[in-house]
This record gives C-alpha cells, structure tokens and sequence, in this order.
C-alpha cells in the first residue's frame, strides 16, 4: 500500500501534475499524428499537407519556423517541438483530406490540447 494514500486532504487524481510533454505530445498527438500517416494519407495527400503547413502564419504561435520537408520526410521519427506545432496547426489544414470521423478524432485531440496548455486567456484583446 502506498503511504501517500493515507495523507488527509490528498487527491492523487486531483493533487498530481500531468506531465504534458510525455503524456499528450508523445502519447496522443504522436498516435494520431503516426495513424494517419501510416494507414490513411497518400503521397499525394502528405504534398498537399505539406504545402498547407508550409503556408502557414505562425504569427502568435508559440513554435519554431515550421521545417515541413523534415516533418513530411521525417513523418515516423519527430521530437516533442514538431508534435507541438503538429498540435496547434494540424486541424486547420487536414479538413479535406481526412475522413469525417479522422477530423474529428484531430479536432478533439488539437482542442485537447489547446485546453490543457492555456486553460484561460489572460488578456482576450491582446
């Protein structure tokens, strides 16, 4: 038995950080990001998502430029920055060439994701 469990007023559940790095980037953002590309994007579909992220404004992000030849060619061996900026740009740019049910698996992990990184905005007209 684990003496923590006996401390009054302790919540594991409720007491414990969550690890955002290992947990979601590696973990869900990975696993989705791997199914799709593995099992339903052709070559084709991986230009096209190439070109978009290329494209993209970063203004405002919290990422890197966005190396997208590297992440395309590179698609099975990212690191923790590329699923971060995977995470805030990847639902506005796969709506045509994903399945209903796929985008909607990406929108709720990217919002997931969005929630649990800024859980509330500070200064909503800045």
């Amino acid at each position: 038995m684990n003496p923590l469990l006996d401390i009054a007023g302790l919540d594991p559940s409720q007491d414990t950080p969550i690890e955002l790095l290992h947990t979601i980037l590696l973990g869900v953002i990975k696993y989705v990001w791997h199914h799709m590309n593995t099992e339903k994007w052709s070559d084709a579909d991986r230009h096209l998502l190439a070109i978009r992220l290329q494209s993209t404004d970063t203004t405002g992000l919290t990422v890197p430029p966005i190396r997208t030849a590297y992440m395309i060619q590179y698609k099975n061996n990212l690191i923790g920055k590329h699923f971060k900026t995977l995470m805030q740009i990847l639902s506005f740019h796969v709506h045509e060439i994903s399945m209903p049910e796929q985008f909607t698996l990406i929108k709720a992990a990217t919002e997931l994701c969005a929630r649990l990184w800024v859980p509330e905005i500070d200064d909503m007209e800045e």
